[in-house]
């Protein structure tokens, strides 16, 4: 049996729709929010929705409920940087600072550098040891994670987009 290769590659949405238009690759991982328009290319490609996360507000777990401090967010040309530019909550802050990566945004509230906006799923087991604190937010974080497929991806990644879509669904 032929096996499947994978060659991920972390991009913006812009850049992932045009590869799909162009066939340059067969699936994309995506984040989808509903305060935040997509890219209209991904319009034309079929996708179901794998997963679900959202973003969470953290803090060093003896932070002062009022303390003033960085934010740390995702930059504003990510997608998930958009979605908190979108639906932002009111924090006590000294300045947004902005970042490429969540890793680093967790990294600076674990050595107490401030609050951070992260995804759940990367700062859950920091909350559960005790590491990092999640506060409570009044706005919807929650967002889709879903698997475009690409009109002339090859026979494997349909059949893996195909697999997906199934199991979802039953």
């Amino acid at each position: 049996m032929a096996s499947v290769h994978f060659a991920p590659r972390i991009t913006n949405h812009d850049m992932a729709a045009r590869l799909l238009v162009r066939s340059e690759i067969d699936l994309a991982i995506v984040t989808r929010h509903p305060e935040v328009p997509h890219d209209e290319d991904f319009a034309v490609f079929r996708n179901v929705d794998i997963a679900t996360d959202k973003l969470v507000i953290i803090e060093p777990p003896d932070t002062p409920a009022g303390a003033t401090l960085p934010l740390h967010v995702s930059h504003p040309l990510t997608y998930i940087g958009q979605i908190w530019q979108n639906c932002r909550s009111d924090l006590p802050t000294t300045a947004e600072v902005p970042h490429g990566m969540a890793a680093d945004i967790r990294a600076h509230c674990l050595a107490g550098h401030g609050r951070g906006v992260v995804p759940e799923s990367l700062v859950e087991a920091d909350v559960a040891a005790g590491r990092l604190r999640a506060r409570p937010s009044s706005v919807d974080l929650n967002y889709a994670i879903s698997l475009f497929c690409s009109p002339r991806a090859s026979s494997r990644a349909k059949q893996v987009w195909a697999i997906a879509a199934k199991r979802l669904h039953s």
